[in-house]
């Protein structure tokens, strides 16, 4: 018996036998998106633009608005809207 030779359960036997791969299954919560689309990125801009807070506070700020937020960046916004200043505000 497969359990036995292998100290796992016959459950666990019965659940190897049907997967398709032998690969270890992923274990874990499903990854999020890392990107933003180009709606929430134009959103994060113009929140950074018109409330001049520090990059590091924008997810905080835009948290109810993109849940997923606080793991992006803003992608290729970084140095434009670091520089921002209040003359930068229209």
């Amino acid at each position: 018996m497969l359990a036995r030779r292998f100290g796992v359960s016959p459950t666990t036997v019965q659940k190897w036998r049907k997967r398709e791969t032998t690969a270890d299954a992923r274990m874990g919560p499903e990854p999020w998106s890392t990107v933003l689309t180009p709606v929430e990125e134009a959103m994060a801009v113009a929140v950074r633009r018109h409330t001049l807070l520090p990059l590091d506070d924008c997810p905080y700020a835009l948290q109810p608005s993109i849940p997923h937020l606080a793991c992006c960046r803003f992608r290729g916004h970084d140095d434009k809207v670091v520089t921002l200043g209040p003359e930068d505000v229209t």
